[in-house]
């Protein structure tokens, strides 16, 4: 039969007391032994639920919890374990500081007793069983039960339980005198969803990851296949989209079951972050930034809050430079009814940058095209005399037939791709602004600069 707990044999007809004693301890330690031959990821709680209720009179109970110590003692509450309510006010030296609050029980000592009815042992008696006898229908019998005896820990007092096995489960913070649980801290847990820190990571991750791709597939219709111009861009966005699109297929695979260790969770996000860093100028492929520390992405499973909270700040900065935006977008104000000007900040320029005029009409004519492309002069404003005066080109452009990747989004819009590789480009970037002379602006029309990453 299993009755939840240990029974506690002490008489029997063909074996002596001990016997029986002797065989559930070695069943027990079955797990033990078994967990030197596996990953080493299974110890932690399955579940865990603690009772605030009591929390701001310094008191912590828990409600429910199943757990595996890592030497494979299992535990649970209510179940085969008492757990007293701990009053942490007293253990409390610094409330500034958190206060970590673990769970603990005596560790098997095969020369000393295991049994006793108070705390010194690794279990105690419980209230009796009454059972039918299995060969007497009409008697009864009483069962004595043994509970593994649970006793808490706080980080002020971690030292006073050498002989004892023990999980981290709270860590407590003192906010302007309101005790609350730390937010960013996930005990050991062998399931995914027993921990509400753990699971919000994740599901930041794979909302992060589902935005991503269907803002890479909207962005896939710009490009112009028939031009070399965006031939690098594409390539990147494509291989982003495929990386994107197999985590999100394998996370969410993961994500409808009812149990998912975090180990099994954390690889997908670890194959992602590791091919997204192609890419990357700043995140190598093991997670780290290049050329600086080497902290490395990897699953902890004693810290898996570290692991998983690393991972989530990663993915924003790989997916800044996956997708093509735009760094700055300055708008022209006009200075004479012939003549555009801007300021330009130092920041807007770089070698991995496109720039583009974003022309918009309001009502959508786009007849002064083919006179801009042939009589408009882009330059620094000191150099517009001088080409006015000798009847000389400004900064080359050209139409660009799509909207360019990462740019805005703007109705009746055209995009007009400047080059810098001239003297006139260098000395905009030396003055910090730009000047354009057009001929009777047509009335409606708006022009903004933009700076695209490739």
């Amino acid at each position: 039969m299993n009755y939840g707990r240990q029974p506690r044999w002490f008489s029997g007809q063909f074996l002596e007391s001990q016997h029986l004693q002797y065989l559930t301890m070695h069943t027990e330690s079955l797990l033990g032994t078994a967990l030197t031959m596996v990953p080493q990821e299974v110890y932690g709680f399955a579940s865990l639920e603690i009772d605030n209720s009591l929390l701001q009179s310094g008191t912590l109970r828990l409600s429910s919890m199943a757990a595996i110590t890592q030497d494979g003692s299992l535990i649970q509450y209510p179940g085969n374990s008492r757990v007293p309510d701990l009053s942490f006010i007293d253990h409390w030296r610094n409330p500034k500081d958190p206060l970590d609050i673990y769970i603990g029980i005596r560790r098997y000592n095969p020369s000393a007793p295991n049994v006793s009815d108070d705390n010194s042992g690794r279990s105690r008696l419980s209230s009796s069983l009454e059972m039918f006898d299995y060969n007497d229908a009409d008697r009864s019998v009483k069962i004595e039960l043994l509970e593994l005896d649970v006793r808490f820990f706080t980080s002020d007092d971690l030292s006073e339980g050498s002989d004892y096995e023990k999980l981290q489960c709270a860590r407590l913070v003192n906010q302007d005198g309101v005790i609350q649980h730390d937010k960013e801290f996930s005990f050991a847990a062998t399931n995914l969803h027993a921990s509400p820190v753990l699971k919000g990571y994740v599901e930041g991750f794979y909302d992060a990851v589902m935005i991503a791709v269907r803002k890479l597939e909207e962005t896939k219709s710009s490009f112009n296949g028939e031009s070399q111009e965006y031939g690098r861009r594409e390539a990147r966005m494509m291989g982003g989209i495929q990386a994107l699109s197999e985590c999100s297929a394998s996370m969410r695979h993961l994500l409808s079951g009812p149990f998912l260790h975090p180990s099994l969770i954390f690889q997908p996000i670890a194959v992602l972050i590791a091919r997204l860093s192609v890419f990357s100028a700043h995140i190598d492929v093991t997670g780290s930034y290049r050329g600086g520390s080497a902290e490395n992405l990897k699953y902890n499973h004693s810290d898996q809050g570290v692991c998983f909270k690393r991972a989530v700040e990663i993915l924003p900065m790989l997916l800044d430079e996956l997708a093509p935006s735009p760094r700055l977008v300055v708008p022209f104000v006009t200075l004479d009814q012939d003549r555009l000007y801007t300021e330009v900040p130092a920041h807007f320029f770089g070698e991995s940058m496109d720039y583009f005029l974003l022309i918009e009409s309001k009502d959508g004519d786009n007849s002064w095209l083919e006179e801009f492309q042939h009589r408009v002069k882009i330059a620094a404003q000191d150099d517009i005399v001088n080409l006015i005066k000798h009847s000389l080109s400004g900064v080359p452009s050209s139409l660009s037939p799509t909207r360019p990747s990462g740019a805005p989004i703007r109705e009746n819009a055209i995009y007009i791709k400047l080059r810098p590789d001239n003297d006139l480009w260098r000395k905009i970037e030396e003055t910090k602004g730009i000047s354009i002379e057009w001929k009777q602006i047509p009335e409606g029309v708006t022009v903004e600069l933009v700076a695209v990453e490739r």
